[in-house]
């Protein structure tokens, strides 16, 4: 574990993402030495040099294809039959399969920018959070069982790891939650972080003000709190959650999910 985190770490530093690459006309060849040497790539890039790392180190190890709720992703339209359109690992470590995208760690993009931020959201994440966002073609790399079919899949709310940081446990929440009225979502929320919420429309992708109300309640012998979150709409229609994980003291955020409320 500690020499694949060594290796991780130095490849999400040494490789840029590749932008120019996206477009097809204009893709460079992704295989490892390729990769390495130009020290730029795409997703499968970052895939096939973390496999050769692995392969070098006789660690078993496999690229993974499937649908990624990547840049520019849109939660309301997204299809069932989505194409691939990412490419990420799993490894075997002491006998137990590990998920890994070394992509998504190595940074974001800002417009048409690819920006380096390393971090490890991504490394050795747990297999019922790294689905929420990772849907491989293969159903037995989902390392879920039972394995989700399809409609389940494209059922789930969009999280990231840091979500499961902060939040211990919910109740319920799919991608689209139907309600005639409010919608309430109970979380417990552990101590250093908080959650905020942004309510689009998502006709318009206006913002709705004083669309949020959070209602926070210390947990007796805890340092946990009780979190009441109820959003209102006055129309019907779609509306998109944006949620937001703040570090107590930062007064800025990062986005770590997203869902639909359906007001109908």
């Amino acid at each position: 574990g500690q020499k694949l985190q060594a290796l991780y770490d130095w490849q999400i530093h040494a490789l840029h993402y590749d932008n120019a690459s996206l477009n097809p006309d204009n893709r460079k060849l992704q295989d490892a030495v390729s990769v390495l040497k130009n020290n730029f790539g795409v997703c499968e890039g970052y895939a096939n040099v973390f496999l050769e790392f692995c392969n070098q180190l006789k660690i078993e190890c496999k690229k993974v294809s499937g649908y990624a709720r990547g840049v520019g992703f849109n939660l309301l339209t997204e299809k069932a039959n989505t194409e691939s359109n990412h490419a990420w690992n799993m490894v075997k470590i002491d006998g137990s399969w590990y998920l890994v995208d070394c992509t998504w760690d190595s940074g974001y993009m800002n417009g048409k920018i690819s920006k380096q931020e390393y971090k490890t959201d991504w490394l050795f994440t747990k297999p019922e959070h790294f689905i929420n966002s990772h849907f491989p073609d293969n159903p037995r790399y989902q390392l879920i069982s039972p394995e989700l079919s399809t409609a389940e899949l494209f059922s789930l709310p969009s999280l990231d790891p840091v979500f499961y940081d902060v939040v211990s446990e919910h109740s319920d929440l799919s991608k689209i939650n139907k309600t005639d009225s409010s919608f309430v979502l109970n979380y417990v929320e552990k101590p250093g972080y908080t959650l905020n919420f942004t309510v689009r429309n998502a006709k318009t992708n206006s913002t709705l003000k004083n669309a949020v109300s959070l209602q926070r309640n210390k947990i007796e012998n805890s340092d946990n709190k009780t979190v009441t979150v109820t959003f209102k709409t006055s129309t019907t229609g779609n509306y998109i959650v944006d949620i937001f994980c703040f570090e107590d003291g930062n007064r800025t955020g990062w986005s770590c999910g997203q869902f639909i409320i359906e007001r109908f």
